[in-house]
Parts: C-alpha cells; sequence; structure tokens
C-alpha cells in the first residue's frame, strides 16, 4: 500500500522548517552555498569561538562554527525580537544551544502558518497550546557556558546560561507551547530521534481523542566547549582531526580521512497528521513533504561505535517502509563523520542494507555533508534532514566534498563525490548514528495528495 492510500490521519507531513548551519544562517543560504560546492570550516582564530580563554587548551584549529553574524541576525529577527520577554530570554538568559533553538523553532512555526501574525506565539484558533509539544535533541548544549563564568563574579541569573533543558524551556515559552517541551540527549543522533518521538506523539490516543496535533521535532548544538573537544582530540581517528587545513580535514568516506571536525547548528521542524494539516486550511502546496517512516534503535558494538545489526536493521527498514520500488531513485544522506571505524562500518550497513532491498547501486545516491558542515553534534541530524528535504525538493544531490578516494563499500553508489548531482528523487533517507549504540532515521517523500 502507498502514503496515499492511507487515511489522512495516518499520514504525517513537514508543514514549516529551518535550518541554521556553519553555511548559512536560513536554510536557503545553507543550502545554496552547499551544492555550489562550499564548505562552512574555518580556522578558529576567525570564529566568535575565538574569544574563549581555554582555547589554547585544543590541538585543533579547523571547526565547523556559526557564521559570525549570528548574533546581530537574531537580535534584528522581525516579531520574535519586538516582545521584551523574547528579547530577555534569549539575549540575557540564554545560551547559545538555546539562542539557536529559539530562531529555528520560531522560523519553523512561522513558515508553518501557526503563529498570531504579530506575535512569536501560537494563534490558538488554529492550534492548541495544549495540544503542542516540542522535542529538541541536544549533547553539550549549555556545558560550554560554564567554563566562560568568573568563580568570583558569579551572578544568580548565570544558572540560566547553563542549564540543558533550556534549549527546549526557551523556544518552548517563546511560542506558547504548552504541552511537552523535552530536550533529548542520545549523543549524535539526538537531532533525527526527535522525528521518531514526534510521530509516536501524534500516533497517541487518549480516550479515543488524539492527544496531540501538533510537534515541533529539533536538534541544535551550538557553543563548543574546549574541554569536550580536548576529549574528542585523544580518540584517534574516532576523534577530532588535528590538522589545520579546512580544505583538507573532515572527508567522511574517504580513505585518507583522521577525523571529525567539531561543527555547530540545528535545525527544527513542524510535523503534523495530514488531517490536521488540511482541517487547518493548508493546501496540497502548503506541504513541504511527507514523513514516511522513522526509526531508531539501540545497539551497541562499544562504547563508540553503534552495533552492525541494530543500524542495518533500522536503514533496511527505513528503505522498505518508504515503499521504495526498483525504478524509483534514493538519496541516502549518510551520518558519516571522517571518522576511521565508524565510517568503515557505516559504509559495509548501508551496502548490506540496499543489497537486502534488491536496489540496483546505480539507482542509490548516497554521501555524507559533514565535509562541508563539520559534525554538529544533537544538530547534525536536524541540519542533514534539511539537506535531505532540499534534495528532494530542488532534485539534485548535495555533493561529498573532499570525497577522492572512497571507501570500497561505498564505491558503487552515485556519491556526487566533489559536486552536487542532479537527480528527481522519489525518496530521500537521513540516518543518524550515536555513542551508545543510537541509531536514528527518517524517509521522505514529496507529498502527493488524493
Amino acid at each position: 500500500m502507498s502514503n496515499a492510500e492511507l487515511a489522512d490521519d495516518e499520514r504525517y507531513v513537514i508543514t514549516g522548517y529551518e535550518t541554521v548551519t556553519p553555511l548559512g544562517l536560513d536554510k536557503v543560504t545553507s543550502w545554496q552555498n552547499l551544492v555550489s560546492g562550499q564548505h562552512g570550516l574555518r580556522h578558529v582564530s576567525e570564529t566568535h569561538l575565538a574569544k574563549h580563554e581555554e582555547l589554547g587548551i585544543m590541538k585543533s584549529q579547523v571547526v565547523g562554527a556559526l557564521p559570525n553574524e549570528f548574533e546581530a541576525t537574531l537580535r534584528a529577527e522581525p516579531i520574535l525580537m519586538n516582545d521584551t520577554y523574547n528579547y530577555k530570554e534569549l539575549v540575557r538568559y540564554s545560551h547559545l544551544s538555546a539562542q539557536v533553538a529559539g530562531l529555528v523553532v520560531h522560523r519553523a512555526m512561522r513558515e508553518a502558518g501557526v503563529l498570531q501574525a504579530d506575535s512569536s506565539k501560537l494563534n490558538p484558533e488554529i492550534v492548541d497550546p495544549y495540544r503542542t509539544d516540542l522535542y529538541i535533541g541536544s549533547t553539550f548544549a549549555g556545558v560550554s557556558t560554564l567554563a566562560e563564568f568568573d568563580p568570583q563574579n558569579v551572578r544568580a541569573t548565570d544558572l540560566f546560561k547553563t542549564l540543558f533543558g533550556r534549549v527546549a524551556s526557551v523556544p518552548a515559552n517563546i511560542a506558547d507551547i504548552r504541552r511537552r517541551a523535552v530536550v533529548v540527549d542520545v549523543e549524535c543522533a539526538s537531532g533525527s530521534i526527535t522525528f521518531d518521538m514526534a510521530v509516536d506523539a501524534l500516533q497517541k490516543k487518549v480516550k479515543g481523542d488524539y492527544a496531540v496535533d501538533l510537534v515541533v521535532a529539533a536538534g541544535v548544538d551550538a557553543g563548543l566547549p574546549p574541554r569536550g573537544v580536548e576529549m574528542f582530540e585523544g580518540m584517534g581517528e574516532e576523534g577530532v582531526d588535528t590538522r589545520d587545513d579546512p580544505e583538507v580535514v573532515s572527508r567522511p568516506f574517504d580513505k585518507n580521512r583522521h577525523g571529525l571536525v567539531m561543527g555547530e547548528g540545528g535545525g527544527a521542524f513542524v510535523i503534523e497528521r495530514l488531517s490536521s494539516a488540511k482541517a487547518r486550511g493548508l493546501t496540497d502546496e502548503q506541504i513541504i513533504a511527507e514523513l514516511v517512516a522513522t526509526r531508531s534503535y539501540t545497539h551497541a558494538e562499544s562504547r563508540v561505535q553503534a552495533g552492525l545489526e541494530g543500524a542495518q536493521r533500522g536503514l533496511e527498514e527505513l528503505i522498505e517502509a518508504s515503499g521504495l520500488t526498483a525504478e524509483e531513485l534514493l538519496y541516502i544522506n549518510n551520518h558519516a563523520t571522517s571518522t576511521g571505524v565508524g565510517d568503515t562500518n557505516e559504509a559495509k550497513i548501508t551496502k548490506l542494507a540496499v543489497a537486502s532491498r534488491n536496489l540496483a547501486p546505480q539507482k542509490v545516491y548516497a554521501n555524507s555533508t559533514k565535509g562541508a558542515t563539520g559534525h554538529a553534534l544533537g544538530g547534525a541530524g536536524a541540519i542533514e534532514a534539511g539537506f535531505a528535504i532540499e534534495a528532494l525538493l530542488h532534485g539534485e544531490t548535495p555533493p561529498g566534498l573532499k570525497l577522492t578516494e572512497p571507501e570500497e563499500d561505498m564505491a558503487h553508489f552515485n556519491l556526487s563525490a566533489l559536486e552536487s548531482t542532479k537527480a528527481d528523487l522519489d525518496v530521500v533517507i537521513s540516518i543518524s548514528l550515536g555513542f551508545g549504540g543510537s541509531f536514528a532515521g527518517i524517509a521522505l517523500r514529496k507529498y502527493v495528495g488524493r
């Protein structure tokens, strides 16, 4: 059965989204820079992180930091920052991850058409705030801020610049989301598992009635803590690449990789049952994409490596649940971070999963976009979900930058190595893997009405 044959309350659609990445401060700029072959990696001395007092402990000098214009962009955001409460929350009492979350959640909900025209708050005539959830993934959140305080001059309000939960509570209060506002941490899969949680929430019934009508699924990490980076550096090729050339480091699936590059950013996505979207008057043209499958598993090979069985099963099930036929084109946005064993294992499970569904390799496009962004940890899954949607809508697979000598298990796919490829894609899949064995992924199609 195709998704178009399902009942409207069994179909899930994305009606608004936004990303902020090292490539740009909105989804349009980020995508345009990505497909043009640019990357957002820079020497740390050129970024907003340069002012950090503990920066000297880091051996790695290249990061995928947010563009330096982020703070000015946030302060100038129309409607959002016209409100005194919002301004104080975001500028005075929030860490950087919460600020990014506030911006992307607001923009995603604005695009979905569920906010009041002149306010950052939900329009209760469109969506009930008590039937709206927010799930947002993050790995470090406010941890980086702890190292920035002068222990001799700590103020009570500094507490709010460190709390992990602020990643969810700040955007929820700004938007007047009154049901659940939850931060999720499953390491580097945090920004993808929120989609699975969103669908679970939208399926839940209480006394025969759905409990939730709209969910914002998101993932954000920003404000890289030097101590955290230093810990990653100690992990060898499963950690951070300490070479100082932005044109060389972060080369997922390439045999000459030497570790990941730390990044920042995030994204937010408004997800609804199709029946709810129609009930509030959305047209087919206003529906961005259909979320046809989500999966999440926990299977660890070690503290660092996800188990091959769980990850392969997850990817196989995403392909099967998407309804992909032998004639259709698939793009997989892989998690690959440019680490040694991690990329090798992911290449293996990708090959096996595709083969298990009897798909012709020439019909499959696959790569990782972290050569352009670095690894944004809890924000990575959300950033890459955004890239997957853009690939679907534009009929173009993004480039696998710096991929000059691919892993053997990836070599028979269409890798779009070094430059983007035009392709009329039918299904896009984005997957994430995390420490402790976390796997999470999504499959999307263009929305087709009845």
